[in-house]
């Protein structure tokens, strides 16, 4: 699969088209559409995480919930799942951070949650079509903050009854 798309050609009458052309213009991009740049990871991690933090949206994990892609089109689509608890009467948020941007969503984030009842644990998703992100390699993370109180992000550590394996993902669209 080519690593890149490639500007389609515009070809001239007369024009010697070699089988090279051919398989850069239509083969190549053919499969680059049907296959284009993703990255994604599911957590099995030693322990939940856990945050405390009530500022600017901040890094899940900068490590391995970090993804690139060498963006082409301007369009990428992020999703995420996964379980996450919060304590008190408090509010949850999640975004998604970009590198050298912040966070895309801004104050409230991509998707936000407050605790209504004591051991409320909820099932957290969202996709989002992100565009007018620029040509090259760009770095996403999942990120979040609390109202107050704590969250745990539950990421397969064995947690009784939480084991659970959030996935996060980018894509070019």
């Amino acid at each position: 699969m080519p690593a890149i798309w490639t500007a389609p050609v515009t070809w001239n009458v007369n024009q010697l088209v070699t089988a090279g052309d051919l398989n850069q213009q239509l083969r190549d991009n053919l499969e680059w559409l049907k296959t284009p740049p993703m990255a994604s990871v599911i957590l099995d991690q030693g322990a939940d995480y856990t945050t405390t933090n009530t500022g600017a949206f901040t890094a899940v994990d900068a490590t391995v919930l970090s993804l690139t892609l060498s963006v082409v089109s301007g369009n990428v689509l992020v999703g995420f799942h996964g379980t996450v608890e919060i304590t008190g009467g408090n509010v949850a948020k999640l975004d998604v951070i970009r590198i050298g941007v912040g966070a895309v969503t801004g104050e409230d984030g991509m998707l936000s949650f407050r605790r209504v009842t004591s051991g409320s644990v909820y099932s957290v998703s969202f996709v989002r079509l992100l565009t007018g992100i620029p040509a090259g390699n760009q770095t996403f993370r999942l990120g979040w903050r609390v109202s107050g109180g704590t969250a745990t992000l539950y990421a397969g550590a064995g947690t009784t009854d939480f084991n659970i394996h959030p996935q996060f993902w980018v894509r070019e669209v």
